[in-house]
């Protein structure tokens, strides 16, 4: 298989430090892979019940004010999903402001959003956050987007750390790598686990994944797959939902990696821990 670099964003952005004064290490002993979902809506709890049976921890990003609602999750079925080694992280408060991105508000109004983020999470009883995945992908990628330092200086106030990035909607994968800047330390890598990116069937998963496995297994690196929903029979017109047999093909490979003792699965958060600290 061809290896690639995929070579999405997740920055460090810890409080009163550059990114070029932060030390890293060049590589683990054994490499990291971090399973996310976002927005929790009620494809996700398919999306958990594949990784449960892998006891696979997952980061969830929420959108806070949507669950409970029609078509999401419950705060009940999120503290069950806690109870399964999920934690949960910032994506948005407000549906609104998960629709916009942030290139469209105010830097008011994106503080705004993720401290009330943080604060609900906090109340419910999900801890501290100390990570957030820009509705959108929306962190420098492209003209329209947020400047990265605008939203660096933003997330330092508010205490986030890290910032899981994906390429924007509707934009090509490869034109995305392409543009991007180069100012992540930790050469983390993304796979976005979408119908675009998979196909429908197990058998049509991409190398681009297993070349990323690879790399987590020969390199150390740390990859991070990102999830939305799951079924057993995903309505074609919805990109972000794949079928749960697809998802299961790609569970069931980084399982066989983990047993082989080749590679970690953890919560985002506990991962970038390990890797600045290189064990």
């Amino acid at each position: 298989m061809k290896r690639i670099s995929v070579r999405m964003l997740l920055v460090m952005v810890a409080c009163g430090l550059a990114f070029t004064t932060v030390a890293f290490a060049a590589r683990l002993p054994k490499g990291i892979v971090v399973f996310t979902n976002d927005d929790l809506q009620t494809g996700s709890l398919p999306v958990a019940g594949v990784f449960a049976g892998y006891h696979f921890a997952v980061t969830g990003f929420p959108i806070i004010d949507q669950i409970g609602t029609s078509g999401f999750v419950t705060l009940k079925q999120m503290k069950n999903l806690q109870k399964q080694g999920w934690d949960f992280q910032v994506h948005a408060y407000s549906d609104q402001v998960h629709a916009s991105g942030y290139s469209r508000i105010s830097d008011w109004d994106i503080s705004s959003d993720i401290h009330s983020a943080i604060v609900t999470l906090q109340h419910w009883g999900f801890g501290r956050a100390t990570a957030l995945a820009p509705p959108l992908g929306d962190y420098g990628l492209g003209e329209g987007n947020i400047d990265t330092d605008r939203l660096a200086s933003i997330l330092r106030e508010d205490g986030i750390m890290i910032c899981r990035q994906a390429y924007p909607d509707g934009q090509d994968i490869e034109d995305s790598i392409n543009r991007i800047k180069t100012f992540d330390p930790l050469k983390v890598k993304v796979f976005s686990v979408k119908q675009s990116t998979v196909g429908v069937n197990p058998g049509s998963v991409p190398d681009r994944f297993y070349d990323l496995i690879w790399s987590a297994e020969n390199e150390g690196t740390l990859i991070v797959i990102a999830t939305h929903g799951s079924a057993n029979h995903p309505d074609l017109s919805d990109d972000y939902t794949v079928s749960n047999a697809v998802l299961n093909s790609i569970a069931n490979y980084v399982y066989r990696s983990v047993k082989a003792g080749k590679i970690r699965v953890l919560p985002l958060t506990k991962a970038v821990s390990l890797f600045m600290s290189g064990k």
